[in-house]
């Protein structure tokens, strides 16, 4: 199936394809949304254990596409995971593949997120920060909803990455490791980390933290930019 893929990516506009990137929609936008993730699987699972490391009991997931590895998340009977994705399509495809009292995807935005606040343990976003309109706004809206201690978890591809395949040059925002780190900061998160978990440093997890009630939040520690590596 990988390979037919291909064959059809490179018959798409590039144009046509990076809005099927962003917002999958239709039979063509199931197609390429599996094998998204297929090709992002690593990555994936890497924010994914990141993630149940912490052992949350509220989770959500911003963009989660066609949701094929979102079981892996319910390590736990006391954890609920929550999801919304721009695309309809994504959202009732994910659904499908997802029946689960446990699981509750909706189509939503991430600028502003039908949640009350303080109220997850986690934030995960994979490979859809590129098409926040405004950076900022979803940073802080992802702050308001993170519980104290609450921590995002952000996978991404570099700029540098990105910028190596024509379909990524419309509708996405690309951002160097720094501009990433200083919009978080912004934000008022406290960057505790960034990994590469590719051996060629194309892909990132960022993690931040969203300060407790004693903490400061605009105390903000430096972090290393040196290129680790994450265990396959």
């Amino acid at each position: 199936m990988m390979e037919d893929f291909r064959q059809i990516i490179t018959r798409l506009d590039p144009e046509f394809l990076a809005t099927q990137v962003r917002k999958p929609e239709g039979e063509i936008g199931k197609l390429i949304a599996h094998a998204l993730d297929e090709c992002n699987k690593e990555q994936i699972r890497a924010c994914y254990q990141k993630a149940i490391q912490l052992k949350p009991k509220r989770i959500l997931e911003i963009g989660f596409g066609r949701g094929s590895y979102l079981q892996e998340l319910l390590f736990s009977k006391r954890t609920q995971l929550f999801g919304i994705d721009i695309s309809k399509t994504m959202v009732e495809l994910a659904v499908q593949l997802n029946p689960s009292d446990k699981i509750n995807l909706e189509q939503g935005d991430v600028h502003s997120l039908p949640y009350e606040g303080g109220f997850f343990d986690v934030v995960l976003s994979i490979n859809s920060v590129y098409f926040w309109k405004d950076i900022g706004v979803s940073l802080k809206e992802i702050k308001r909803v993170l519980k104290p201690n609450g921590q995002l978890i952000l996978g991404f591809s570099p700029r540098e990455t990105l910028k190596q395949l024509s379909y990524t040059w419309s509708h996405f925002n690309h951002y160097s490791i720094d501009e990433l780190l200083n919009h978080v900061m912004e934000a008022g998160l406290k960057v505790s980390d960034i990994t590469s978990n590719s051996h060629d440093c194309s892909t990132y997890i960022l993690s931040a933290k969203k300060a407790g009630p004693k903490k400061n939040a605009s105390n903000i520690q430096p972090v290393s930019l040196e290129h680790q590596h994450l265990a396959n």
